[in-house]
């Protein structure tokens, strides 16, 4: 008899320990003034260390690498990866047609899939539920 207490109807313990392993990626990369654990393309203030480039008038001293110009004689600047915040937005038909069988429970449980994902890489999450045709959701953009 197993007396494992189950930590959601919508998703069973098996399913909710595989989907917080999983990480959700962006599909592109994108600036936001808000700092998060992603890192974007761009360079920036972090303590991410990402490249070395070549110095050019105007660069800030500060992130002149002494060591490689005392070997080299030459100056190079260290290159910092911008962290950025990802908002996840789960949009979910919840109009008639979901009601045929079981698709509307599938898609809460896929939706519920997305939320954990997005809450175990500790990004904000919304949840939004669609219900009549013509209607629009009262989405922000992220």
């Amino acid at each position: 008899m197993d007396t494992t207490k189950q930590f959601t109807a919508l998703l069973d313990n098996v399913t909710l320990g595989k989907v917080e392993r999983m990480r959700m990626l962006p599909m592109r990369r994108r600036t936001n003034r808000s700092r998060g654990e992603h890192l974007a393309g761009k360079g920036g203030t972090s303590t991410e260390f990402n490249d070395y480039r070549d110095y050019v008038a105007g660069d800030d001293m500060r992130n002149v690498d002494w060591n490689i110009f005392a070997r080299l004689n030459r100056p190079y600047v260290k290159q910092y990866r911008h962290e950025e915040e990802m908002h996840v937005v789960v949009l979910v038909d919840a109009s008639a047609s979901m009601q045929f069988g079981d698709k509307f429970e599938r898609a809460k449980q896929l939706a519920a899939c997305f939320a954990v994902m997005g809450l175990m890489n500790i990004e904000k999450v919304s949840l939004f539920a669609c219900q009549h045709a013509g209607q629009t959701p009262l989405i922000s953009p992220p």
